[in-house]
């Protein structure tokens, strides 16, 4: 396993695929997602911010995995981790005309602040993780019953305004005016 020093959304994917393929030993398994959230641990801190993003899908599919083998605290420790990760850093907030009000917390230390998207294609991304959070997290709060992480209530500041997803090739096909159209729309 010569692999475990990549970034910790590769390990993830890997980890992930190999548990659904069985490709792995069941001894390996373990040492991989081991060393995801060990890495996912302290990646924050490292990771630039226009990174932060592979951050938040490697914790997504951390969960998926750690959900399918039953370790259900690790699992909803991870999900709320990327669900603050994704309000941290705005993407429940993207395309807002409304201002970000500047929160006062322990996470504020740490930029996430996440740069304008290059392309229609990274702004998809974002689109999509949001989503995929969001919608682990109310899956785990129905399951568990604790509260939500990202809240729909009108707190200020906490307001979705976030376009629907989209189908990643469509991000790829269209251009960004047309997406904006297109998710007015849903």
């Amino acid at each position: 396993m010569h692999f475990l020093n990549a970034p910790p959304l590769c390990i993830s994917s890997f980890t992930t695929s190999a548990f659904a393929t069985r490709c792995l030993s069941p001894g390996d398994e373990p040492i991989l997602a081991s060393r995801v959230a060990s890495q996912l641990g302290s990646a924050i801190s490292t990771t630039p911010s226009h990174q932060i993003l592979q951050v938040i899908q490697a914790k997504i599919l951390l969960v998926d995995y750690l959900f399918s083998i039953g370790h259900f605290a690790a699992a909803l420790h991870q999900a709320h981790s990327a669900s603050s990760l994704a309000v941290a850093s705005g993407l429940h907030k993207i395309r807002t005309a409304q201002p970000i009000p500047a929160y006062t917390s322990f996470i504020d230390r740490i930029d996430l602040t996440l740069q304008e998207p290059r392309d229609q294609i990274e702004e998809g991304e974002r689109i999509n993780a949001f989503w995929a959070v969001f919608l682990v997290d109310r899956c785990l709060s129905v399951m568990f019953g604790p509260p939500l992480v990202i809240s729909d209530m009108d707190a200020s500041g906490m307001q979705i305004d976030t376009p629907w997803p989209l189908e990643m090739e469509t991000y790829e096909r269209v251009g960004t005016f047309s997406i904006s159209v297109l998710s007015e729309t849903r």
